[in-house]
């Protein structure tokens, strides 16, 4: 039995501000609090430049996937998922496509909604999502309202 919970963030093998957002969120957990494993997406179909300083945890895995269906890509992406008490990092359509075909009961599964351009993925998986962290003032201000409405 585990005795530190898990904590699972789901990012990016490719360059920009969600991975470096990830990274720095990191960085700067408390040492030993969490089992943190860190899930690094790779469309291989997206031409775009990926990391090259990922240094992998043991737990880490970077999971690779192209043009499949949605179903398969949740299918192979789901057991890399524990259903352990723990909290799990979302920001993208993969990992929310997968809890909402294989639902883990024990997950608190957060958002981050880092622009105007997740707000999609807001407004179709609310019904997973436990708690929204908003990248900046103006997304808090619209998530707020779109939760009072």
């Amino acid at each position: 039995m585990n005795s530190k919970p898990e904590l699972i963030v789901i990012s990016q093998n490719l360059m920009g501000g969600g991975s470096s957002f990830h990274r720095n969120m990191l960085s700067n957990k408390p040492d030993d609090y969490f089992d943190v494993k860190c899930i690094y997406l790779d469309p291989l179909h997206w031409e775009a430049k990926r990391l090259e300083d990922v240094a992998l945890g043991i737990n880490d895995v970077v999971f690779e996937f192209e043009n499949e269906s949605e179903y398969d890509i949740a299918k192979r992406f789901n057991q890399h998922i524990s259903n352990r008490k723990s909290a799990i990092v979302t920001n993208l359509s993969e990992e929310l496509i997968t809890m909402s075909y294989f639902p883990k009961s024990n997950k608190t599964v957060f958002f981050i909604c880092h622009d105007k351009g997740f707000f999609f993925f807001f407004l179709k998986y609310d019904f997973l999502i436990d708690v929204f962290i908003a990248h900046n003032i103006e997304i808090y201000v619209y998530i707020r309202e779109l939760l009072l409405l």
